[in-house]
């Protein structure tokens, strides 16, 4: 871990322009986690869950995502998982973020009144598959809507290694207060989502930026 520290304090996190001036505690953070992709992408979420941001001991919300390029060909290019902190300026602009994944409330399998994915399906084997793969006990649900899967716009500026992101754009609308309370009562206690003892992120730290 220390020498991890180093090496990014020698090599300073590459920000995207939109993030300078910004706070960086309120700034998402991305890492490629296949083979090295840079540029522009339209990202599908595949599993998403909360945790905690090792040496500031913030709540972040994880998410792991599918790169495309362009998602009507639905060609996989890579693979990035993104830290989104939870604070009070940024908790608004992640819950819309995830009412636009058609989050629905639903934190699954723990929770059983879903219409997605079907018992036995192919939906239900692969959503296991990728918690199995993850780690994880549970996941944020993002059912298809009528219009299919949403996807969210990235740009990955370094193939390997952590990078900073813009914030999320503030939401139009505020999300309903429903919404917002039970990702607020998620958040807050993040050991739903894991087997056993909830490991804390290693990603970013107070370390890789400044």
């Amino acid at each position: 871990m220390g020498s991890v520290a180093r090496k990014l304090r020698r090599r300073p996190l590459e920000e995207d322009p939109r993030t300078k001036g910004v706070d960086h505690r309120l700034l998402p953070t991305g890492r490629v986690t296949t083979e090295p992709v840079k540029g522009k992408f339209q990202g599908l979420p595949l599993v998403a869950w909360c945790g905690i941001r090792s040496g500031v001991n913030t709540p972040i919300l994880n998410l792991a995502l599918s790169l495309m390029r362009d998602p009507r060909e639905a060609v996989i290019a890579g693979g990035l998982h993104i830290e989104f902190p939870i604070l009070d300026e940024t908790t608004g602009a992640i819950v819309a973020m995830l009412q636009r994944f058609n989050w629905q409330g639903k934190v699954w399998p723990l929770d059983t009144d879903v219409t997605w994915p079907l018992p036995g399906s192919v939906d239900e084997a692969n959503l296991r598959g990728l918690l199995k793969q993850s780690g994880l006990r549970s996941t944020f649900l993002f059912p298809p809507s009528d219009q299919g899967y949403a996807t969210l716009p990235v740009s990955v500026l370094r193939a390997r290694g952590p990078f900073l992101m813009p914030p999320l754009e503030p939401p139009n609308e505020e999300p309903p207060t429903e919404l917002v309370e039970r990702f607020q009562h998620v958040y807050r206690d993040p050991r739903a989502f894991y087997h056993e003892v909830m490991p804390t992120t290693v990603m970013k730290t107070d370390d890789t930026v400044h």
